[in-house]
């Protein structure tokens, strides 16, 4: 809606919706149909079977998740949903030579990645536009808070201003709640904070090294081991063609033989 509506303040552009039915409600699905028919978007639903093929799984995705959060680490959970389903993007785009990727994050959204990032050690290198690999990374809604978005939407069409419920896979670990916790409780406190949160970070981020970006020779995602300084030596700079490179999910899903020969 928001694109749409501001479209004729924009340079020409032509966008391209593409659907990761696999962890989605059938409204969902059927919500992401109407919208791209609405504004005559080229619509692709990317199935269950396409995961399946493109991670080359022996089993249904939501049984590999489930062995994900059940016997081997409730807290990666989330992280592979979102590997699965930005790897069916790739891999829908590069199928349509789409080489601009947008994603709907919002303000808080970014904040609590920056937050976490504090947390854990690892920088986080957006939220405007970075290149990925052989993608640009583009996001929309960057400086639109939750509430803004909220009643804009309430405003403009109400009947789809509903969220429901996110998957049993969705929730991740209790820490990704506290992030998004000190995202609003900041952004409430302190409006605009976000605005110089991005500034900081933006600065800071002139300052790393250049990511050295692999492609999953499994299921073909975008990853990157830059930030983990120790690999340096041995993965990025020496190349080693003897063995597969696989991203983090994939390497956990081949050790379970979770993936077809």
């Amino acid at each position: 809606y928001f694109l749409s509506n501001t479209r004729n303040s924009l340079p020409d552009f032509k966008i391209s919706s593409i659907h990761v039915g696999t962890f989605s409600k059938p409204a969902e699905t059927k919500f992401a149909e109407e919208i791209a028919t609405k504004f005559d978007f080229d619509f692709k639903l990317v199935t269950d079977q396409d995961v399946m093929d493109q991670f080359r799984l022996k089993k249904h995705p939501h049984e590999v998740l489930e062995f994900i959060k059940y016997d081997f680490n409730k807290s990666y959970s989330i992280g592979a949903t979102h590997i699965i389903m930005r790897a069916a993007v790739e891999n829908e785009a590069k199928k349509q030579g789409i080489k601009k990727i947008a994603y709907g994050l919002m303000t808080e959204d970014l904040m609590a990645s920056i937050i976490k990032g504090f947390f854990v050690g690892m920088p986080f290198t957006g939220p405007l536009k970075k290149s990925f690999g052989n993608f640009d990374l583009i996001y929309p809604l960057w400086p639109i808070s939750k509430k803004e978005l909220t009643l804009y939407l309430d405003a403009l069409v109400p009947h789809h201003n509903r969220q429901g419920s996110p998957s049993e896979f969705e929730r991740g670990a209790l820490s990704r709640d506290i992030y998004y916790l000190l995202a609003d409780t900041i952004e409430t406190i302190l409006p605009g904070s976000g605005m110089q949160l991005f500034l900081a970070q933006k600065i800071s981020n002139e300052f790393l090294k250049p990511y050295i970006y692999s492609e999953c020779d499994n299921c073909g995602i975008t990853y990157s081991l830059s930030y983990k300084p120790e690999l340096h030596n041995s993965v990025l700079e020496v190349e080693d063609t003897s063995n597969p490179e696989l991203c983090d999910l994939c390497k956990i899903l081949d050790q379970h033989n979770l993936i077809k020969c």
